[in-house]
């Protein structure tokens, strides 16, 4: 069932952070996203062919830590869902959900971006300070 809130913002749909049928959306050319949902046995098969390995600073991932830690691994799409990437095994790899958030839908290059050096900080906390070090001391 469409909520009364839902329908009045343009949207098909109540399911929570679903709004990808948002008019302003669609205007933007944003494709609607279907069936985002990742299985377990793909996650663990990009997991496991990247031997755990974060593709954009190329350290390990965190297994021992929480799903939502810097560290712990994610699957970043190499075109962003947003640009058409799709969910497959070919179109995934293993990165830290740090280097994933703040990579953002940039493209990537053979190097390791500069920012990412080093890998993630140790908590989100330290995030805008690890950046911004980083990438004053890329510009000196």
């Amino acid at each position: 069932m469409v909520s009364p809130r839902s329908r009045a913002n343009g949207c098909g749909t109540d399911a929570p952070g679903d709004h990808t049928d948002h008019p302003a959306l669609l205007r933007l050319g944003v494709p609607r996203r279907v069936g985002v949902k990742v299985s377990r046995a793909t996650r663990t098969a990009v997991y496991e062919r990247d031997d755990w390995t974060c593709h954009i600073c190329r350290l390990p991932t965190r297994t021992d830590r929480g799903t939502g830690d810097p560290w712990a691994p994610s699957l970043d799409h190499l075109t962003p869902r947003i640009r058409g990437g799709g969910n497959t095994v070919e179109e995934m790899r293993t990165a830290h959900n740090w280097c994933n958030t703040i990579r953002g839908t940039e493209p990537l290059g053979d190097e390791v971006p500069v920012w990412a050096v080093g890998g993630p900080p140790e908590s989100w906390k330290q995030s805008r300070a690890v950046v911004a070090e980083r990438m004053t001391g890329a510009a000196a």
